[in-house]
């Protein structure tokens, strides 16, 4: 076996060959970064580790699953974000639409929940008030 220095980490480690260049598990949690999408953020998450000195790999693992937590976090909260403003804006074509004077809804326009009385700003024409004019 012999010695090689992990280039993300900078830490010593026991290699079968001399082409291997990185600590395999350092390189799988990359990987995994790489396909989640917070590769990024690894790679910034190891150079903060190298300029803090950790000295140990379960310490530079322990900082990449720290990451990952945060980063996958971050990436649902922005997910659920989008998500709020679509549908904010689908609501408001959909007033848009709704708001027409000459509109009136018909039940397979009932869209997954959304009361169109609910979203109009003007009150729903009755039979009763039509019969009485």
């Amino acid at each position: 076996m012999l010695q090689v220095t992990c280039e993300k980490t900078g830490l010593q480690f026991e290699a079968a060959t001399k082409r291997t260049k990185n600590h395999p598990k350092i390189m799988n949690i990359i990987n995994e970064a790489n396909k989640d999408g917070w590769y990024r953020e690894a790679l910034a998450a190891l150079q903060d580790g190298r300029d803090a000195g950790l000295d140990t790999f379960e310490d530079f693992l322990e900082l990449l699953q720290q990451t990952k937590t945060s980063a996958l976090n971050q990436q649902m909260e922005d997910y659920r974000a989008l998500l709020a403003r679509k549908r904010a804006e689908r609501e408001q074509r959909i007033l848009v639409f709704v708001n027409r004077q000459d509109y009136v809804p018909v039940d397979h326009e009932v869209d997954s929940g959304i009361e169109y009385a609910e979203l109009m700003h003007r009150p729903q024409p009755s039979t009763t008030d039509m019969t009485e004019e």
